[in-house]
């Protein structure tokens, strides 16, 4: 293959003007050979996003048909975050709850204390690592379809 055959059509025009053109055509070929590394750096870009993001158009959902691979993946990142905020605040209060709370005098407990009603006869209290362990018993036995 020769040189000509792997050069673009701008590095070849280029070429040609600095061989046959006069003075003022020098600065044409410098425009070509700048754009000429403008567009292959373009294309890498986008080779390598088309690449990178492939994996986006294999997976889209029916609501995301039609639209941008950069619109699926805000759309996909926003949903993630808002799942995100909405499981860290489920575990801030089941932290709040098992770590601290008041007592029913409103004096500070080692033991969360949670009213199950009006009747204070009800409550119950639990705390650290004895909390995490009922809490998990309780909910391996739901899925079992038992009782904790």
């Amino acid at each position: 293959m020769s040189k000509t055959e792997t050069q673009s059509e701008a590095l070849r025009l280029a070429e040609t003007l600095e061989i046959y053109g006069h003075r003022g055509t020098q600065k044409a070929a410098a425009e070509l050979r700048r754009l000429d590394a403008r567009v292959k750096s373009l294309e890498f870009a986008f080779n390598e996003w088309h690449d990178k993001t492939d994996w986006v158009q294999e997976t889209a959902q029916a609501l995301e048909l039609g639209m941008h691979r950069a619109d699926v993946l805000r759309a996909r990142i926003e949903a993630l975050d808002a799942a995100n905020k909405a499981l860290r605040a489920d575990a801030e209060r089941y932290r709040w709850l098992r770590d601290f709370h008041n007592g029913p005098d409103g004096v500070k407990s080692q033991f969360p204390y949670i009213a199950a009603g009006d009747d204070e006869e009800f409550a119950w209290a639990f705390s650290g690592v004895t909390a995490d362990a009922a809490i998990d018993a309780a909910m391996a036995a739901a899925k079992n379809g038992g009782a904790a």
